[in-house]
């Protein structure tokens, strides 16, 4: 009788340890998961300094009653796209055509010789193009990109500066952050720690 409870209690023994170890192969295989959120923290700080930079230059051409205000958030996604200042053809268009008051040719508030562009969409993302991969601009200093643009003015780059200082400048309202939290939330998955 004794032989027998005893090989009953071994058996159970067998059996518990076998389950205990099917849980950590669970475990292992990441059968046993939690979701966690986290935010990115580094896309969400660049997104708001990107709405900031949208919006001063929104802000300051409206100001200024000049029709490009429309574009500031292609302004700010040519910069982003072509590594160059974000207030770099806004000031530009500003010195060219008072921020597409005026136009030379149609949707060139760039003046850019004798282009005809289709729309102001076409002109921003061609002279950003130009300034960052031209023959005559590719891996010049900021300043040595715009006395090749006009190299006949001679205060061009210095006022040029000058706006550019100012759009930066511009006060806006703060961002809330919390506004775009969620937007910024990436799921990760952890294995739960059995002990």
């Amino acid at each position: 009788m004794f032989f027998v409870v005893f090989v009953v209690i071994a058996l159970l023994f067998l059996v518990i340890i076998g389950f205990s170890q099917n849980v950590q192969k669970l475990i292992a295989d990441n059968s046993f998961t939690k979701k966690v959120f986290v935010v990115d923290s580094a896309a969400l700080f660049d997104f708001i300094e990107d709405k900031e930079n949208e919006l001063k230059i929104e802000a300051y051409f409206k100001k200024k009653n000049m029709p490009l205000f429309e574009k500031a958030a292609k302004f700010v996604e040519v910069s982003k796209k072509y590594n160059l200042d974000p207030f770099l053809l806004p000031a530009m268009s500003i010195k060219e055509s008072t921020g597409g008051k005026s136009l030379f040719k149609p949707f060139n508030p760039f003046g850019y010789g004798k282009k005809r562009f289709l729309s102001f969409d076409e002109a921003i993302e061609y002279v950003a193009d130009k300034l960052a991969n031209g023959e005559y601009y590719k891996d010049k200093t900021l300043e040595k990109k715009l006395s090749t643009y006009n190299c006949v003015e001679d205060k061009y780059v210095s006022e040029t500066l000058k706006f550019m200082r100012y759009i930066k400048k511009q006060n806006i309202e703060k961002i809330d952050t919390a506004n775009y939290v969620d937007s910024f939330k990436v799921e990760i998955i952890q294995k739960i720690e059995i002990l």
